[in-house]
C-alpha cells in the first residue's frame, strides 16, 4: 500500500481462479505506526522486539536499538 492513509477505496477482488468480485469491496488502511513493523506474510501491524526499534512509519523491519540504549516495550 502506499505511504500515508487511505480511507474506503474501491477494489476488485480476484478470486481462485481468476474469477473477479461482482460488486467493488471497500478498503480502508492506516500505516503502522512507530515501534511495529509490517511483515508481509501478517495483515496486521507487528510490535518491535525487545531490544529493537522502527522510527518510521510502515517500517517493514525494526533495527538494533543504538549502543548504550536499550527499548524493553517494543515501542
Amino acid at each position: 500500500m502506499p505511504a500515508g492513509k487511505l480511507a474506503d477505496r474501491l477494489v476488485v477482488l480476484l478470486q481462485k481462479g481468476g474469477d473477479r468480485s461482482r460488486n467493488p469491496s471497500a478498503v480502508s488502511y492506516l500505516p503502522c505506526p512507530l515501534g511495529t513493523y509490517q511483515d508481509p506474510t501478517s495483515p496486521a501491524c507487528l510490535p518491535c522486539n525487545p531490544g529493537t526499534v522502527s522510527n518510521a512509519l510502515n517500517a517493514d523491519a525494526c533495527t538494533p536499538c543504538a549502543a548504550g540504549t536499550r527499548e524493553d516495550s517494543g515501542t
